[in-house]
């Protein structure tokens, strides 16, 4: 409810070979569309000092510009895309705190700060009709998001059925709803099949009907990635696993939420290890 606009560019990493040249075409628009709008400040969010976030921040043409100065040496020369310092320095913790550090530089901090996502009307019913089709009416009802563009962070097909079995033993009237990227379809499918009747594989086209099905969730077990901090911030209680990336940093922001890393090797974890602490989730939750 406090964005007015959102303004969006394409990455040449996610065009193909033959797309370059449109997307660069794309990105010299969107440039010059946001020089247009006349902010006066601009804000680099990122913890840390980034050539693609400065130049859109410098491009904006916004008289006061807040974000992290370069500290490599190689591009000190770039200091010019700010003029306004980020103060703190970066540090080992979340990166939500880490990114607040960057506003607390201009005086704006908050004492308990909590993330706020709404969820549209048509989301909304998108997942009601979902969970009416499909009779999903148990408890609890566990969602899983299988997808991760990393393999280094993707926990395997085999894993993910072991834990739904483990947590069906021990849940009988449990509903389990998987989500996945558009390229998971078949993975997701064949989970579902795997995990019996009380396993279902919902499509989504859009992350907020992702997130309107978190909602209907008494536990979301997920990898990195959008789906585990978005599940964190509509505060439904997250369960993230990881491989590379740092749980510190990236994991679901939030006292009720927990991670699990054992190794860079994500599938280190076993079913079992995720299971004691899913089921630790749910039953203090279910206290409450």
């Amino acid at each position: 409810p406090f964005i007015d606009h959102i303004l969006h560019y394409p990455k040449h990493k996610h065009s193909t070979h033959g797309r370059r040249t449109l997307s660069s075409w794309q990105q010299y628009r969107f440039l010059k569309s946001l020089r247009a709008k006349d902010f006066e400040l601009a804000i680099g969010l990122r913890s840390h000092f980034s050539r693609r976030q400065g130049l859109i921040v410098y491009t904006s043409g916004a008289p006061y510009r807040l974000g992290h100065f370069p500290q490599r040496k190689r591009y000190r020369h770039l200091a010019f895309f700010y003029n306004i310092p980020a103060q703190n320095p970066r540090s080992h913790k979340h990166e939500v705190e880490r990114s607040l550090d960057v506003v607390r530089s201009i005086g704006i901090d908050l004492a308990d700060p909590f993330p706020e996502v709404t969820i549209d009307a048509a989301s909304r019913d998108f997942a009601e009709s979902q969970v009416k089709r499909l009779g999903i009416t148990g408890f609890p009802v566990i969602g899983y998001h299988i997808s991760n563009r990393d393999a280094v962070n993707c926990w395997s097909v085999d894993n993910f059925s072991k834990l739904i079995h483990l947590l069906g033993e021990k849940y009988p009237n449990a509903c389990h709803i998987i989500t996945h990227a558009p390229g998971d379809r078949g993975r997701a499918l064949g989970l579902a099949a795997a995990g019996g009747g009380g396993c279902h594989a919902i499509g989504t086209a859009t992350i907020k009907e992702v997130g309107a099905l978190q909602l209907k969730c008494q536990l979301f077990v997920t990898l990195d990635g959008a789906p585990n901090h978005l599940s964190a911030a509509l505060g439904v209680p997250t369960l993230a696993l990881f491989g590379g990336s740092d749980p510190i940093v990236w994991g679901p922001w939030g006292p009720k939420n927990r991670a699990i890393k054992k190794s860079d090797d994500i599938n280190a974890i076993a079913p079992q290890d995720v299971f004691q602490k899913a089921v630790e989730m749910i039953d203090n939750r279910s206290l409450r």
